[in-house]
């Protein structure tokens, strides 16, 4: 499976506890540049967690912790994921976007427990009571071939454990990043207002990144609580693509290590990583020699060492290596 492309939607709103059970299928009727903008537009009102183009690209918009507008009262327990094309193309589905799209929702299915029957395209019958009355995926999409795709994944894909950050880790990570209970610029550390930090930088809470929405929400600042709430919704979404794009087992302490070294540099970062390329290789002592490639922050335009972040991977490697 490709990586994961992170390009977040203002368009989600709280599960509210609610359990995800259902997987929806959808057709973009027009291009990815296109889908993917509108759907990342306020005004649009709607959006999908994914968006997997012809090639077998993969955008994530909004978190699995969050529920996406895409199938209307059924989005508190449903995963959307768009694919590009049109319903009445008959060379919708290409071989990449195909393949790409049943090893995403194998591991969704996976991860989340979720039965094959319930992985259902936006035009079934199931999802009219919730107001639902759209034709996508559409007469060239095999629904029935989608799900024994995805069954026959799941029976002969790797046992490989599903890996969660323990306490330890959970207090490591906290320790690396600190809390915060106003909106900063992560790149100089400096409290600012919600409308002068710079695009990508403004965090708040435990290391936690701030939307356009979230910049203005908490401009007066949050709770220690609300800090600790958050950080649990970005693990979740963390550790759910890490055991994706991760192939090999980890021991506790190496998880827990890569589990820090990428809430800090990004999903996007670690997705293309030479770091994460070598550990599917098992190559695991080239792999710990990536981590003080990642000793850089930008500061107004230009690339420089931190000695924080040299000092952070010190501490990541050990625990890598323990």
């Amino acid at each position: 499976m490709n990586k994961i492309t992170w390009k977040p939607s203002p368009n989600f709103s709280s599960r509210n506890g609610a359990k995800v059970t259902h997987i929806i299928i959808h057709v973009t009727q027009g291009n990815t540049p296109g889908c993917v903008n509108w759907l990342c537009n306020p005004k649009a009102k709607a959006s999908a967690h994914y968006v997997i183009t012809k090639k077998g690209e993969i955008f994530q918009l909004v978190k699995l912790v969050d529920k996406a507008w895409h199938v209307l009262r059924a989005n508190s327990f449903t995963i959307g994921i768009e694919h590009e094309g049109f319903i009445a193309d008959p060379k919708l589905i290409t071989k990449e976007m195909w393949n790409n799209s049943i090893e995403l929702t194998t591991s969704l299915c996976k991860q989340f427990n979720i039965p094959t029957e319930n992985i259902m395209g936006h035009n079934d019958p199931f999802l009219k009571q919730y107001g639902n009355n759209h034709q996508d995926p559409g007469p060239y999409w095999n629904m029935n071939k989608y799900r024994n795709d995805v069954s026959y994944l799941l029976k002969h894909e790797s046992t490989k454990s599903v890996h969660k950050i323990d306490q330890a880790g959970l207090e490591f990570l906290k320790s690396n990043e600190g809390i915060r209970l106003r909106i900063y610029d992560d790149a100089t550390g400096y409290d600012l207002p919600f409308f002068s930090v710079p695009e990508g930088n403004a965090s708040i809470g435990i290391g936690h990144v701030c939307n356009w929405t979230e910049r203005a929400l908490y401009s007066n600042g949050i709770t220690e609580e609300k800090a600790l709430q958050l950080l649990e919704n970005d693990l979740k979404n963390l550790e759910c693509n890490l055991n994706n794009l991760i192939k090999v087992e980890l021991n506790q302490n190496q998880w827990n290590s890569l589990v820090s070294f990428a809430f800090n540099i990004g999903l996007g970062s670690f997705a293309s990583s030479t770091l994460l390329k070598l550990l599917n290789e098992r190559n695991i002592k080239r792999a710990a020699n990536q981590f003080h490639r990642w000793k850089f922050t930008t500061i107004n335009g230009k690339k420089v060492i931190s000695s924080g972040l040299m000092k952070r991977r010190d501490r990541e490697l050990e625990l890598f290596n323990a």
